[in-house]
């Protein structure tokens, strides 16, 4: 199993300095970066500054404009370049209102995203690319007729859909990121392990005494799922110091594995 980091965690950096924050991540220990927003510069550098510093893509959160009829050729071109697995729905639906609004969220939303989900990887998946939705609270949150969530419908609906779980939202969302996990089976191919608490809600390090996290039981879930990514990602307040809580986060992750991996042999 490989660690990555998402690039959220050091955001402000990657728009500063795109080179010098991939060889830093790289120094960290980590296997893999996420990439988020925007494209930063042509696929063809951005795969010669990954490959110079020895870590891979596992995955991309493109936006939902991206994917559309008359958006969704170019992004393919550009990540078949680049040689992106993973294309991540960063969210549909949320405070950030895409696809709908708050106003308009139901369970019939949420069948129609599945089916317009189930397009975007039928084209994808021609041209070798896998596709994932990355979840935020409000896919535990909202609770429709039958006991029905987003989560649950767009795993029921999307056969092929991988799942890229983030525990901190999950816990925000009053779910149990180890339950989702096990409920996602294989489906859950790459797992944000992100740090959280209901005292510090996302200003929160991977592992404190506050921190609600079930690293381990989660780690042993992937396990299980035989996931292919854990990706670390946090989200501190402005000004903290986001490579020592990167580096800290890969310890932590890379420790659970070892452990899990002493006790199977």
């Amino acid at each position: 199993m490989k660690v990555s980091l998402g690039m959220f965690t050091v955001f402000e950096a990657l728009q500063k300095d795109l080179a010098q924050t991939i060889k830093r991540v790289a120094e960290l220990g980590y296997d893999g970066i996420e990439m988020y927003g925007e494209i930063p510069c042509p696929a063809k550098e951005l795969r010669s500054i990954l490959e110079e510093n020895g870590v891979e893509i596992s995955g991309w959160h493109v936006e939902w404009c991206h994917l559309q009829p008359n958006t969704i050729e170019e992004t393919l071109a550009y990540h078949k370049v680049l040689g992106t697995p993973y294309l991540i729905i960063p969210a549909l639906g949320g405070p950030w209102n895409i696809g709908h609004t708050q106003a308009e969220d139901c369970a019939e939303v949420w069948h129609r995203h599945a089916q317009e989900i189930n397009r975007v990887i039928e084209r994808a998946e021609k041209e070798g690319f896998s596709v994932g939705y990355h979840t935020h609270a409000h896919e535990f949150e909202n609770c429709y007729e039958n006991a029905e969530t987003p989560y649950r419908i767009l795993l029921s609906e999307c056969p092929r859909l991988i799942m890229e779980l983030d525990t901190g939202n999950c816990i925000e969302g009053g779910g149990n990121p180890v339950q989702a996990l096990q409920y996602a089976g294989n489906a859950a191919k790459l797992v944000h392990v992100k740090p959280y608490s209901k005292e510090n809600a996302f200003n929160e390090r991977l592992g404190s005494p506050t921190d609600e996290t079930p690293l381990a039981a989660v780690v042993s879930a992937c396990f299980e799922n035989k996931a292919e990514w854990i990706v670390a990602e946090c989200e501190p307040d402005p000004g903290t110091e986001v490579f020592g809580l990167a580096q800290a986060c890969c310890t932590l992750i890379r420790d659970e594995i070892s452990q899990i991996q002493k006790n199977v042999k």
